[in-house]
């Protein structure tokens, strides 16, 4: 009996060393035949508004193994813009930054910049989230939960304000431009700027007020710049003309690709608020390149340029 106990003691230390010396090929092993494998048989569904749109930040992918800060980026877009609402990923077991990268991305305090939140403003506003939930563990894999920012009974209004609006005023024969300069001002006529709330945005009576999004302004009338750059977002999105939003510190307008170029379109900044209560209707900041945009004002409209590449 003792003799039998002394080989199993010798053979469990064995086998443990073994494993101790072997310990990386085995991980490698796991992370090649199961994690790679599982990694390479994920597909992303996407929904009607999904982009699937590339761009010089970040861009469309098909890899879920994480190996590098972009590769991050882009999963975590391709996800977003897809409208999932929960998606699963890998990082690489060579990859020793990704959880810590990732914190990059979804900072856990306001210590750092919100990347994922930036990440808004290149998918369609119905794809976008109110907040994320972020579940990861100790063999690389991690998981995405998004709350959406829009409802489905939210869509179906804007929908069909958009798709109305567009049946009656929209033809053929118009070129981009008048297409999006009609509705540029038929939306600061139809809007008034929220300023109430503006003007105490954390109080909580306002949890709950659509202003900050497309939904405000064809339920309520009344929009914050959130909710003038979502519905422009949509409805250029419905004619299929290329944009992004732009977001500054505290402020967010439209990027439009025109005539192969670039061009800015601040709805909010064409709404202004008057001291009379008049309703005024500008076109200062409609369709203008950057320096123009920064000549007529250098403060609200500083964007991060390594994010909105396209905007430089």
């Amino acid at each position: 009996m003792k003799k039998i106990k002394t080989f199993l003691s010798i053979t469990l230390i064995i086998s443990l060393l073994t494993f101790l010396v072997f310990s990386e090929q085995i991980l490698d092993y796991v992370n090649t035949n199961y994690i790679h494998f599982k990694s390479n048989n994920i597909y992303l569904e996407t929904n009607e508004y999904a982009k699937e749109q590339n761009y010089k930040f970040v861009k469309i992918t098909d890899n879920f193994m994480a190996k590098n800060y972009q590769d991050l980026l882009n999963i975590f877009y391709s996800a977003l813009d897809s409208g999932i609402d929960e998606f699963t990923f890998y990082c690489d077991n060579k990859y020793k930054n990704c959880l810590s990268d990732i914190n990059k991305i979804i900072p856990l305090d306001d210590s750092g910049t919100d990347i994922m939140s930036e990440l808004n403003n290149f998918v369609s506003p119905y794809n976008t989230y109110k907040n994320i939930t972020l579940i990861t563990n100790d063999r690389g894999k991690v998981t995405i939960k998004f709350d959406k920012l829009y409802t489905k009974e939210m869509i179906s209004e804007v929908n069909d304000f958009l798709d109305n609006y567009i049946k009656e005023n929209i033809t053929e024969d118009m070129d981009d431009y008048h297409k999006i300069l009609l509705f540029h001002d038929y939306i600061i006529d139809y809007t008034v700027y929220d300023s109430e709330r503006a003007g105490d945005v954390n109080n909580p009576k306002y949890k709950d007020s659509p202003s900050h999004t497309a939904y405000g302004i064809t339920h309520n009338k009344t929009a914050l710049c959130g909710g003038y750059s979502d519905i422009m977002a949509l409805y250029l999105d419905k004619l299929g003309i290329k944009n992004i939003r732009v977001a500054a510190k505290l402020h967010v307008w439209n990027l439009v690709y025109l005539d192969k170029k670039w061009l800015n379109l601040d709805v909010t900044w064409d709404d202004p608020v008057t001291n009379t209560g008049d309703q005024l209707l500008i076109h200062e900041y409609f369709l203008i390149d950057k320096d123009k945009l920064l000549e007529l004002d250098s403060v609200e409209h500083q964007f991060d340029e390594n994010i909105f590449i396209e905007a430089k």
